[in-house]
């Protein structure tokens, strides 16, 4: 086995990030939840594509459309996610409103007026008739460009939806760009609070690991579960079970008896370091601050791969034991 003092402090010190960096992900996602992230970005993007000035908002009426109306958990509440048929079917049918004919007939025994809506059974020339209603528009030119790339007269109603989902996920997928970089500045914050509130200074951690075999070793044991294991999945359900996962999160952290955090002097009553915080190396300890900063901000997977890639070499056998064998 090729282990040494250095290969282990790594893999300790690569463990840690890996679990701080799973902890900035349950922070933003809980936030996220909180905030309603997904569902604002979500309804900014068709906003973007359906809101016409020269016709209708179609993207307030998309939202009280069943499509898209059921899949709220409230209905206070934005969805924050629209799958490309859901988003085609809800456009095919708002659009061929416009060309429904809507007559009201009185009951002749009651007297009641009821509204009767005429519309055609056949949902891709009704959409073709509700295109004609429309002004001239941006949104027009390229839900018409979606007729002309399907076979214009001859489209089928297959072939419209296909081109129409392809371009929607398409969409989604910059849309995702989006979220990314905003949810991103988020995560830098979110790095620096989890350093500051667990005091994670990598300049000591490193030199308290490499000193300390007692400290490494159910790090390593551990680093090794978990890559069998395998990364673990984002964290789900509401906001009290979101909490839960990172009281969970932090109480695994706190198993492993790591030189971090802060406690208070019941002495003096004041807060001191965990990990011997000294204001004397004040400039050494925001450097240590710094490069933990930067080590979370690069998330969980990242640290998994270099977790899996340190393990594989230290499984690896030693030159002088691959000869002498």
């Amino acid at each position: 086995m090729f282990d040494s003092p250095i290969l282990d402090t790594a893999i300790s010190l690569v463990f840690i990030y890996f679990l701080l960096s799973t902890l900035v992900t349950s922070v933003t996602e809980l936030v996220n939840y909180l905030t309603r992230s997904r569902g604002k970005m979500l309804e900014f993007a068709l906003q973007e594509v359906l809101n016409d000035r020269f016709n209708h908002n179609y993207a307030e009426l998309l939202y009280t459309h069943p499509q898209l109306d059921l899949l709220k958990q409230k209905q206070s509440s934005l969805p924050d996610h629209l799958g490309a048929p859901q988003f085609t079917t809800g456009v095919m049918d708002l659009i061929g409103m416009q060309a429904d004919r809507v007559t009201f007939v009185q009951d002749e025994a009651s007297g009641i007026i009821r509204e009767h809506v005429l519309r055609n059974p056949d949902a891709l020339q009704r959409f073709k008739d509700g295109l004609t209603k429309m002004n001239y528009s941006d949104l027009k030119v390229l839900l018409q460009s979606f007729v002309d790339q399907s076979g214009g007269d001859t489209a089928t109603l297959d072939g419209l939806r296909t081109r129409m989902e392809n371009w929607y996920n398409a969409y989604m997928e910059e849309v995702g760009a989006w979220f990314r970089r905003k949810v991103r500045r988020f995560i830098i914050l979110a790095s620096v609070m989890v350093t500051v509130a667990l005091n994670v200074d990598s300049i000591r951690l490193v030199r308290d690991l490499y000193r300390d075999d007692a400290l490494r070793e159910p790090l390593i044991a551990a680093a090794i579960a978990q890559v069998e294991k395998g990364t673990p999945g984002a964290p789900a359900g509401d906001a009290a079970e979101q909490m839960k996962h990172i009281k969970r999160q932090l109480k695994e952290i706190e198993s492993f008896q790591l030189p971090l955090g802060w406690q208070v002097d019941k002495a003096t009553g004041r807060i001191k370091a965990g990990n011997q915080f000294n204001s004397k190396r004040i400039l050494a300890t925001l450097l240590g601050y710094a490069f933990t900063v930067v080590a979370l901000t690069m998330g969980a997977p990242f640290w998994f791969q270099a977790m899996q890639r340190l393990l594989a070499l230290r499984r690896t056998p030693k030159t002088s034991e691959a000869s002498a064998s």
